[in-house]
């Protein structure tokens, strides 16, 4: 695989190591990802999981570097650049190492971010600090509502009670008429063992959040 080599020279000197040691990490972090989750046996909260989970940096890596995944975030950008004006504020719920959200801050937007994930907050303030863009941690700010909340890939992976924790932050961020840019991977099987099936109890979790789902974008 060819990997985005913006992204790995970032990596490359967050990381202080040698490029061929980081691209040969990156490569292997997909794997130890899943088997370091397999091992937890779900037995803590998934939160807690992403919170202390050392390959999730390498693992977003390789995902931003797959074929097609850029011209996927393009079509992202253009999508919110089409439906909310430069200036607007924007949360991206759950953004890993803020790939989607340091795009957003370069395109004039007033980007917020949340992500439980310390080593993925660090690359990506590391990121923010070298190519001089302002966005700001959700967490450390006055939590305003925005008038955009984006949350891709992020609610599949959560338990029944972190689900819901999540849409209720989600519904507080977000201001009324406001919109929203969610997605959720139905993907299955071993390959994907951190997904988790969409059951009849987790559409009865979201019911009372309709209206984060009725405002979203429609690229």
């Amino acid at each position: 695989m060819e990997y985005n080599p913006d992204l790995i020279s970032d990596l490359t000197e967050f990381l202080g190591l040698d490029r061929k040691y980081v691209v040969d990490a990156v490569e292997g972090g997909t794997f130890m990802h899943m088997i370091d989750y397999k091992i937890s046996k779900r037995v803590v909260k998934d939160a807690d999981f992403y919170h202390n989970n050392n390959f999730q940096l390498l693992d977003l890596c390789r995902w931003y570097s797959e074929p097609g995944r850029q011209a996927e975030v393009g079509d992202i950008i253009r999508t919110v650049k089409e439906k909310v004006p430069k200036g607007s504020k924007v949360l991206d719920y759950g953004c890993g190492i803020g790939y989607i959200a340091l795009k957003l801050a370069a395109e004039g937007y007033e980007v917020y971010y949340h992500d439980v994930n310390k080593t993925c907050l660090e690359f990506l303030e590391f990121q923010k600090q070298k190519h001089g863009l302002k966005l700001t941690n959700y967490e450390d700010s006055k939590r305003p509502e925005v008038d955009l909340v984006v949350c891709l890939d992020v609610l599949e992976h959560l338990h029944n009670a972190d689900l819901s924790e999540c849409l209720m932050r989600l519904d507080g961020a977000l201001k009324k008429g406001g919109q929203s840019l969610i997605n959720i991977i139905v993907m299955q099987g071993d390959a994907f063992p951190m997904h988790l099936p969409m059951s009849e109890t987790r559409l009865q979790i979201m019911k009372p959040y309709e209206r984060i789902f009725k405002a979203r974008i429609n690229g």
